[in-house]
């Protein structure tokens, strides 16, 4: 069995357990999810991957600029809109408190997202296409399907998931990645 085929056969069974996971039980931890990550965790060793080709090896946040910029103009349009639905938005005493417990609460999540994402499906892909932009492409594609059920989310996810793709593919680093989620928080919870 060749490489190509070999990951190719990897991949699938993992993305449609995730599916499975996210569309129809829905359970956040469940027996069910130990099985995709099993898998993701026994190639990750077998494949020797190492935490530099997981994007976990250092927290270099340089060459990230225009990311940062990307994220500060997110961050600034949330709380735009935030303002303007809600003209006590910034007067709202669990303001301050709501936001700070929400960036906690869905940092991890979105870091381990990240690892998942990037770690394992853009390295995965990579090896397959060969091609940076074809990898890319696909990735943003995967990251919206995996959205479906939330329909507020499925342009989101699907840039998302390209740009995602497109820094870790520079930068090798999942840390700036995960923060760059942070705009998303209102989407993610509205629906």
């Amino acid at each position: 069995m060749n490489g190509r085929f070999a990951v190719a056969a990897e991949i699938t069974p993992v993305f449609f357990l995730i599916l499975t996971q996210i569309w129809f039980i829905g359970e956040v931890l469940s027996f069910f999810t130990l099985l995709p990550l099993g898998l993701v965790l026994a190639s990750w060793v077998l494949r020797k991957d190492s935490f530099e080709t997981l994007g976990l090896a250092h927290f270099n946040f340089k060459g990230f600029a225009r990311l940062w910029l990307l994220l500060a103009a997110g961050v600034l349009i949330v709380l735009i809109i935030g303002a303007y639905g809600n003209p006590g938005f910034f007067r709202n005493k669990s303001f301050p408190l709501g936001v700070t417990l929400r960036f906690i609460t869905y940092l991890v999540p979105a870091l381990l997202q990240q690892i998942l994402l990037n770690g394992y499906f853009v390295n995965r892909i990579h090896f397959l296409t060969k091609t940076r932009t074809s990898t890319t492409v696909i990735t943003g594609i995967l990251f919206s399907i995996v959205h479906l059920p939330n329909p507020v989310l499925l342009i989101l996810t699907l840039f998302g998931g390209m740009i995602s793709a497109y820094f870790f593919a520079r930068g090798r680093n999942v840390y700036p990645l995960a923060t760059f989620r942070l705009p998303a928080i209102p989407a993610c919870h509205s629906s």
